[in-house]
């Protein structure tokens, strides 16, 4: 991905995407809190460091190697001030709110305090990762085969 796709991407995730989403839903104060405990209890700060710091190093990879350091502390600092856990924390909260009930937020707490919950905290970064780069992989073998797909679909769009 050359720099004008990158920036591309970012404008789509951060002013494209937000605008599609559905209207927020009020939640009971205890419920939210359920899903703060919850998002605590996973780690899940800590793990947005780690996932930070591997979708820098990843978009990075297509940067030439004299801008890389300055890009990488250009994104950190953008990841760090806006993606932070104090200013997304509330917004994760809402999101499993209204995926689980309280109960639900409740039990899933209790797992993830228990020594195999924390074990899947511990690993969901690198499991992303992973996932992330079977993707790209796959992505990067069938190249050819999605761009004629992709050229394809275009070209009968302009007809």
């Amino acid at each position: 991905m050359n720099l004008k796709g990158l920036f591309t991407s970012l404008i789509l995730l951060v002013f494209v995407f937000p605008a599609m989403a559905q209207p927020a839903i009020t939640f009971k104060a205890s419920h939210l809190k359920a899903s703060e405990e919850l998002l605590i209890a996973t780690g899940v700060e800590s793990e947005m460091i780690k996932i930070y710091s591997n979708m820098s190093n990843m978009f990075s990879a297509n940067i030439p190697e004299a801008s890389r350091p300055k890009f990488i502390e250009v994104m950190n600092s953008i990841m760090t001030k806006y993606l932070s856990w104090d200013a997304i924390k509330n917004d994760l909260a809402n999101i499993y709110a209204e995926e689980f009930s309280e109960d639900e937020l409740r039990q899933l707490t209790l797992f993830y305090l228990s020594p195999i919950g924390k074990k899947v905290s511990s690993r969901m970064a690198t499991l992303q990762q992973k996932g992330m780069l079977i993707g790209q992989k796959r992505m990067q073998d069938n190249k050819v085969a999605i761009q004629a797909e992709m050229q394809k679909a275009f070209k009968s769009a302009e007809k």
